[in-house]
């Protein structure tokens, strides 16, 4: 770095010098920083023909506290070309709880004479904003010996420790709904409010969706516990609500609604895409072949769903609605039976609402500061969530968690978005990569291995676990599962030391099926034939232009099998369980993380914050160990330009423009564009819960 310097002073010796200083800090551990500055390196010259030589410092610095900042010791050498010799010094900084910084030292400037310059003050930090002061003494500044200095500054970061501010309420607004990154980033800002002391209370204001699924709701929930847990007020309010930010917010003080608001929601309901009617008519036929009754992706390519895959579904919205009013029931101080009944007769106004005890007030927007000022029996200041970047405590990265993301439908190969309908595709050698970084990385001493995925290619699956495996042996491996860790998501996951899941999470899914659509009858439709020569029986038999033959069926149930057996193989290693007992709970049968639990697929129910914390113990980390997030998600030419203008970066399931209907059916089609359905498959069904 540089610096630039200016004086002013009613000495004559000190007035108007310019002078500019370079610098070069290296710190090779957390608690050791070395430094090189070539000071006043332009001779400067005042008015009064006063010369300022340069000279060369060098320092050492040491923090002998953990590698922290809060003592912080050192020692310097300057060498003075006017006068041909060195000088040395000693330094000291210890943090000031809830102030700043208090700093002094003193500088030998002559070893034959002793002569010695001091300094000691304290720099006052408040946000992003700095103050400091002091006294300079010693008997090398001459006949009166004394002297001060003052400075301020204003940066774009926030200084530790800092100046509490005057008691406040943070208010957290939802103007799109976080995406799967965004969601745990706003986790662990809930969970820094709740260690803030200057903290009164968090105001929450959900316009859109505050969570994409029923498990990301409940480690919404799980956070605004937290945060009243460590004493801070929580208050919501909503307009048009829905189920999801009804169960968030359940777990608040104080609900408000605008009184033209209202709740839209009134249960429970799934809904999935069956397009085996449209293919007929196209004259397409899906020819798959699949192990277990209850594996029941490839029936979407049928009329309707089996008997089988009807019943888990109802037993699936069954325990989401269990685990829904539960929330709502425990958060509002009313009975289940209460709650159910209540949103029964949904959708509600604002008014109904009230009557039926979900909320507590009927506010309007330009009300909300008189609302919390009743809240909480006196006028608070409400500011909006903004974090700073901190100065971190350590000089170079110290100990870690990596968090290691497996978002949306495997695939082999890279990782890709697909735009407009924010679906994320996950490349085996993306996540392998990154697992294989997070092993080689010496500062991670943990992975958490986050897990949103419905499955994919059973390859893709096998080489992210097989990387997952190795991570496994060498370091503590936590899985999170998130809303989906099915199928091939599953299968990924089981190679983890301990797996966490939500209550809500869609897991299980221990099936594989292969197969294809047979487009002929389209093509006869249409007028095209077609000639086909080949040097064996089987030579075509991936051809979307005829069916299997009985033959190619028999072999093909044989490969389905041997690649279950292999998911079986997996699981009962990971798991610790017998072939047997997985087979039992496998056969395709999705489950729930409650269930899961309780048939040992999953260790404990517990969302990203529980998992976060036994991986800092498995690491021997402490609480506060920073987390470190991969794959990095690459900055695009747009994302800079958003950057330019304050604007947050979009994720994939933020660039979203369609309308709901014509949202969820894209979305439903769309794997038929890129999952390769001849290879053999481990993927859940397209399953859509509407909140």
């Amino acid at each position: 770095g540089n610096t630039f310097a200016w004086s002013s002073s009613r000495r004559p010796e000190l007035d108007g010098i310019f002078s500019v200083s370079s610098g070069l800090t290296y710190r090779p551990f957390t608690f050791l920083g070395a430094s090189v500055m070539a000071r006043d390196w332009n001779a400067p010259l005042n008015e009064a023909g006063v010369e300022l030589t340069p000279s060369v410092d060098l320092g050492l610095a040491l923090r002998p506290i953990a590698g922290r900042r809060m003592l912080e010791v050192g020692g310097t050498a300057s060498y003075r070309r006017d006068v041909d010799r060195w000088t040395g010094g000693v330094t000291l900084a210890v943090d000031v709880p809830r102030v700043g910084t208090l700093r002094a030292g003193a500088e030998m400037l002559d070893f034959e004479r002793p002569s010695i310059a001091a300094s000691a003050g304290l720099e006052v930090n408040l946000d992003a904003s700095q103050i400091s002061g002091g006294i300079v003494f010693g008997n090398a500044l001459g006949r009166d010996g004394t002297g001060g200095y003052a400075s301020a500054a204003v940066r774009g970061f926030r200084e530790t420790p800092s100046l509490p501010k005057v008691g406040h309420v943070v208010r957290v607004r939802f103007a799109a709904t976080p995406g799967v990154r965004q969601h745990l980033r706003l986790l662990q800002q809930l969970w820094r409010l709740a260690r803030t002391p200057d903290v009164e209370g968090v105001l929450l204001v959900p316009r859109e969706e505050m969570a994409l699924s029923a498990a990301y709701t409940e480690e919404l929930a799980d956070a605004l516990r937290l945060l009243r847990a460590n004493g801070k007020k929580v208050l919501c309010h909503l307009e048009d609500a829905t189920g999801r930010q009804l169960q968030v917010c359940a777990h608040a003080d104080r609900i408000a609604m605008n009184p033209a608001g209202g709740l839209r929601f009134a249960g429970l309901s799934t809904t999935t895409f069956y397009i085996g009617t449209l293919l007929e008519k196209l004259g397409v036929r899906a020819d798959f072949v699949r192990i277990g009754p209850w594996k029941s992706a490839a029936e979407q390519f049928a009329t309707r769903p089996s008997d089988e895959a009807l019943a888990v579904q109802r037993e699936l919205l069954g325990e989401q609605e269990r685990a829904f009013l539960g929330d709502v029931a425990a958060g509002r101080g009313m009975t289940v039976e209460a709650a159910r009944s209540a949103i029964a007769r949904g959708p509600l106004l604002a008014t109904e609402a009230r009557d039926a005890k979900l909320i507590d007030a009927l506010v309007y927007e330009d009300e909300v500061e008189r609302f919390v000022e009743e809240s909480f029996g006196g006028r608070q200041r409400v500011i909006d969530l903004n974090e700073l970047e901190r100065v971190p405590e350590h000089w170079i990265t110290p100990a870690r968690v990596a968090v290691v993301h497996l978002t949306g439908d495997m695939i082999d190969g890279d990782s890709r978005d697909i735009p407009l309908v924010g679906l994320k595709l996950a490349g085996s050698r993306t996540v392998a990569q990154a697992l294989k970084r997070a092993r080689e990385d010496k500062s991670v001493k943990a992975v958490v291995f986050r897990v949103e995925t419905g499955g994919g290619s059973s390859l893709a699956a096998d080489v992210i676990w097989r990387e997952a495996a190795l991570t496994a042996r060498v370091k503590p491996l936590v899985v999170s599962m998130g809303s989906r860790a099915a199928s091939g998501g599953y299968y990924a996951a089981v190679a983890g030391r301990e797996v966490f899941a939500n209550r809500s999470t869609v897991t299980g899914s221990i099936g594989i099926f292969y197969g294809k659509v047979d487009a002929s009858g389209l093509l006869d439709r249409i007028g095209v034939s077609l000639a086909t020569s080949r040097t064996a029986p089987r030579a075509d038999a991936e051809s979307l232009f005829r069916p299997f033959t009985d033959d190619e069926h028999e072999v093909l149930a044989g490969k389905v099998k041997q690649f279950y057996d292999l998911f079986i193989g997996r699981v009962s290693e990971g798991r610790r369980m017998t072939p047997e007992a997985v087979h039992a709970v496998a056969q395709g049968r999705v489950w729930t993380g409650r269930q899961a639990a309780e048939r040992g697929l999953v260790d404990r129910v517990g969302g990203y914050r529980a998992a976060l914390e036994r991986a800092r113990v498995l690491g021997g980390l402490p609480d506060d160990a920073p987390i470190f997030e991969l794959p990095e998600v690459p900055k695009t030419l747009f994302d800079r330009a958003l950057a330019l203008v304050g604007a947050p970066k979009l994720e994939a399931s933020d660039a979203t423009f369609l309308p709901p209907p014509v949202l969820d059916t894209a979305r439903a089609l769309l794997p038929l564009t890129y999952l390769s359905f001849e290879r053999p498959m481990a993927r859940l069904e397209w399953l859509f819960v509407e909140p």
